[in-house]
């Protein structure tokens, strides 16, 4: 815990004395991100050992990365067509992709990396 803390405090002195003038980054927003960001991470590493095994976790898990691999480029295109076909107003496209993205990073995951993993 006493790394995380000295990581943060380094952070925020490298961000804020040796970036120079023209670099600006906002003290409150510096402190309350990577802030929240080290307690979620704290807790998260506290309860480790406590969490079961859960299903859907482990699906999200294992599409992690095959999600990661198709998001934008699917993502981009559908809500690119969405919004060329003005079907639904710019701030609920935004969503609609996202079933389609996780059907097919389940796809990937399923017929294209299990077999080559296995």
């Amino acid at each position: 815990m006493f790394a995380v803390i000295l990581q943060f405090y380094m952070f925020v002195y490298i961000t804020m004395h040796l970036a120079g003038p023209a670099f600006y980054i906002s003290t409150v927003t510096t402190f309350s991100w990577f802030g929240l960001a080290i307690v979620v991470f704290a807790f998260l590493y506290a309860i480790n050992d406590k969490i079961s095994y859960n299903k859907s976790l482990k699906l999200l898990g294992d599409i992690s990365y095959p999600l990661y691999l198709c998001h934008s480029y699917a993502g981009y295109f559908i809500i690119g067509m969405m919004i060329n076909l003005n079907i639904l107003p710019r701030s609920l496209v935004v969503f609609m992709p996202l079933p389609f993205v996780l059907i097919l990073a389940y796809f990937i995951h399923a017929k294209v990396e299990n077999k080559f993993v296995s």
